[in-house]
């Protein structure tokens, strides 16, 4: 076969005429192949092997006893190994490192990794009355223009829900976003905060965040709108979210006694010898949720009823309501009357709670309470809005959860974590 003259065909085309002559589909195609193939610059190697960890010493077991070829889930590790074996069964562009050894690649820009907090983190990390300021904050930011919240949305996926929900900080520089998928076997909850400059700061394990701030939000609440000399509360509801609910209300009242009802006796005497134990609270489990109400000054509802847990009817006068359940149009935990008794009904964002609020749906359904009667904590806070305004008053806060709350509380563990500079 002869060479190829300067400015002919090259080599490899001539082989691809000889060897398809007679096919022209065939041969421009083949043309096309070789002239790619000849062109193509080499591809940079940017694989780079992963270092040992040094803050998750369980995981470095994991990421050196992996199995090549990576045929194995993370999910299927322990869970403080996860993120290192992820790291290592997905490749260097998995931000997993926070010791800083990370290899260039796997970090999001400049010399500064991405943080992996996980549910032990936050809780090492965080304290009820950081998050109670810091979900203050973010409110008193949206009240001023510094904050913005973005509404809860969700989506079916083939075995769950998907859910998602943000806001942005300005006045602290980072936004954020927390996402969770509601499985049959259980929901994951992540936070993932970013800098003013767009990049990723942290991904945070969001469960126990979640229920913290939760907590948090009804605290600012009470404050600003339970009586002052407040001091006996009842909690209906046993579930994981109650405990914070009580240990946050703790924080802004001096507590005289708790009350605790759900609908499982065994539920309630154990949540009750828990707040008793664990946290000193002068707790106890009751059987009638209606003369337990007729007593109290502060009730609070974290269940997932479909139907009234609280009727109108118990509430005395001068009560103040944590209403933090209903965060879907098929939950009404408390009666849709109670709209009607409220001198004042606060909601953490309007738009959220008209959307997704079952029981505020029911109440202007029903004609009981209309859109414009409802207040935004935000600017009760910010002394633009009126809250409560006698002793008799009978005050209800709708708790959603929105998101600015989460980017809010998220920003305190990660500063405390030593991602952001402390506060002044």
């Amino acid at each position: 076969m002869a060479r190829a003259a300067p400015g002919s065909r090259s080599s490899v085309e001539e082989i691809c005429c000889q060897k398809f002559i007679g096919c022209p589909g065939r041969l421009r195609k083949s043309r096309i192949v070789a002239r790619r193939r000849r062109l193509r610059p080499a591809a940079p190697q940017t694989h780079q092997t992963l270092p040992a960890p040094t803050l998750f010493p369980p995981a470095a077991a994991a990421f050196h006893a992996l199995p090549r070829p990576h045929d194995i889930s993370w999910r299927s590790l322990p869970r403080d190994s996860r993120p290192v074996a992820r790291a290592a069964l997905q490749g260097p562009t998995w931000l997993a490192e926070v010791n800083g050894s990370a290899p260039a690649s796997t970090r999001c820009t400049g010399e500064d990794p991405m943080l992996y907090l996980t549910e032990q983190d936050v809780l090492r990390l965080l304290d009820m009355p950081s998050a109670i300021a810091a979900v203050e904050r973010s409110m008193l930011s949206c009240a001023a223009g510094e904050g913005e919240s973005i509404p809860r949305r969700r989506a079916k996926t083939r075995r769950g829900i998907f859910h998602l929900m943000g806001g942005s900080l300005r006045d602290a520089g980072v936004h954020g976003l927390k996402a969770y998928t509601s499985l049959p076997e259980g929901t994951r909850f992540f936070c993932l905060l970013f800098g003013e400059d767009g990049a990723p700061l942290a991904l945070i394990e969001a469960d126990n965040l979640g229920r913290i701030r939760t907590g948090a939000a009804s605290a600012v609440a009470t404050r600003v709108l339970a009586r002052p000399d407040a001091s006996v509360m009842l909690v209906i509801g046993s579930g994981t979210q109650a405990r914070t609910q009580v240990q946050a209300v703790a924080c802004v009242r001096r507590l005289q006694e708790v009350m605790v009802w759900s609908r499982t006796p065994e539920h309630r005497e154990r949540f009750a010898a828990l707040l008793r134990e664990e946290d000193g609270l002068p707790a106890c489990a009751v059987d009638d949720p209606g003369e337990a109400c007729r007593k109290a000054d502060i009730i609070t509802t974290i269940t997932t009823s479909r139907e009234p847990v609280l009727l109108s009817e118990w509430v005395p006068d001068g009560a103040h309501i944590n209403a933090c359940g209903s965060n879907h149009l098929s939950r009404i935990e408390i009666d849709p009357r109670l709209f009607a008794r409220a001198a004042c009904t606060c909601v953490d964002h309007r738009e959220q709670a008209l959307a997704e609020c079952g029981e505020l749906a029911a109440a202007v359904r029903e004609g009981l309470t209309h859109p414009d009667r409802l207040t935004e904590l935000p600017d009760v806070l910010a002394g633009r809005a009126q809250g409560r305004s006698s002793p008799m008053d009978v005050t209800l806060f709708e708790s959603q959860g929105i998101g600015i709350w989460d980017v809010a509380v998220a920003e305190e563990v990660l500063r405390r974590a030593g991602g952001l500079p402390a506060n002044p």
